[in-house]
């Protein structure tokens, strides 16, 4: 099993974290020329903007609803990433940095000694309490898969924090209802390619033939399918 720890609006977390008072408030990270919005806070989303918005195009926007601008800090950033990682490893060990803000985490053989949700929930607190960065995580025998977690568990609070997904019954739910445009490794060309040959759905796609995915795609995208079907085959270190 893997685990992919996002954290939540990373950059606009860390700023939040240096200027208390800003739970609630529309919060945006611009670009290094202060340009465009790079990060936002779901409440700067919930009044109209949008991640690479030219910001003087939103003025009215800013200061109707008096939303909260910073300029990029990369550096900052980078250090409190560099802090999550290491209270990942502490808890984890074998700890795979995606990005700046996502981390998969290899959980082979943890579940032979541990509830693998409550351990990572554990962890999220662990993260929450020594950084105050909140972390959505995905649970899934796939990388892919374990990308499509966190995303509900960032959407659905009802999973608190961490949603696995562990059943087929569980992987077949999440793949029909998951956005296809938003799995990981299908881009604008593959949705295309999908779309025309009437697949719209992650399961659509999941439940064809290998030989059909083998006909229409190249590597990545046989590795995407595998993926979807609970197959581990991408290795991102």
């Amino acid at each position: 099993m893997f685990a992919l720890v996002d954290c939540n609006s990373f950059f606009c977390s860390v700023e939040k974290v240096f200027h208390p008072g800003l739970d609630g408030r529309p919060v945006c990270v611009l670009s290094s020329n202060d340009g465009c919005i790079v990060a936002l806070t779901p409440e700067a989303k919930a009044v109209g903007l949008h991640r690479g918005d030219p910001i003087f195009k939103m003025k009215d926007i800013v200061e109707k609803h008096q939303v909260i601008l910073f300029s990029t800090n990369m550096p900052l950033y980078a250090a409190m990433s560099r802090r999550v990682t290491s209270i990942l490893r502490l808890s984890v060990h074998h700890v795979e940095n995606y990005s700046i803000d996502e981390s998969f985490c290899d959980l082979k053989s943890f579940g032979e000694h541990f509830d693998l949700t409550k351990l990572m929930r554990e962890v999220r607190q662990r993260i929450k309490l020594w950084t105050d960065i909140p972390v959505s995580i995905g649970i899934a025998p796939s990388k892919t898969l374990a990308k499509m977690g966190s995303k509900f568990a960032k959407q659905y609070q009802g999973y608190r924090g961490v949603c696995m997904i562990d059943t087929e019954e569980k992987r077949r739910k999440a793949l029909e209802i998951f956005a296809l445009s938003d799995v990981w490794g299908i881009g604008r060309r593959t949705l295309e390619v999908l779309n025309y040959y009437g697949v719209h759905t992650p399961l659509q796609f999941a439940d064809k033939k290998e030989s059909w995915v083998r006909a229409h795609f190249h590597q990545p995208g046989v590795q995407t399918w595998m993926e979807l079907n609970g197959i581990p085959c991408i290795d991102t270190s």
